[in-house]
């Protein structure tokens, strides 16, 4: 039986790690969240304005339930609008216009988020695309 070779990690130096860091937040930004220009940003009613999905994740379940009302009726659906507009992704548009409660439509979009998240890992750490 042959012996297995052990590998020793190396430590990770300062510069590197910030390095390393500084390419996991934009690759989160971009990727992941999906930071968009200012012009881009999605206007509450009440004022606040929201510029990717992780701040729609945040400010879901504080929100005021005549606020969610004025964007989420039966004539409309801002925010799924805004996620197939701006965003480019008519799966997580059709998931969030399904949605009958703010409980739905902060899972649909944590289950998204959390999906583009475990493929930007797998892609920054093993440099595979695996899956969509």
């Amino acid at each position: 039986m042959a012996k297995k070779r052990v590998v020793q990690a190396q430590p990770v130096k300062r510069k590197e790690l910030k390095q390393i860091h500084a390419e996991w937040d934009l690759v989160l930004k971009k990727n992941v969240y999906g930071h968009v220009p200012e012009e881009y940003h999605f206007h509450v009613v009440d004022g606040r304005k929201i510029g990717d999905l992780k701040e729609l994740v945040q400010v879901l379940p504080k929100m005021d339930h005549a606020v969610l009302q004025h964007h989420v009726n039966a004539a409309k659906h801002d925010f799924s609008a805004w996620v197939n507009d701006v965003f480019k992704e008519p799966e997580l548009a059709a998931e969030l216009k399904k949605a009958q409660s703010p409980a739905a439509l902060e899972l649909a979009l944590q289950r998204h988020v959390n999906k583009k998240l475990e493929r930007a890992l797998r892609q920054m750490f093993y440099g595979k695309n695996m899956g969509k």
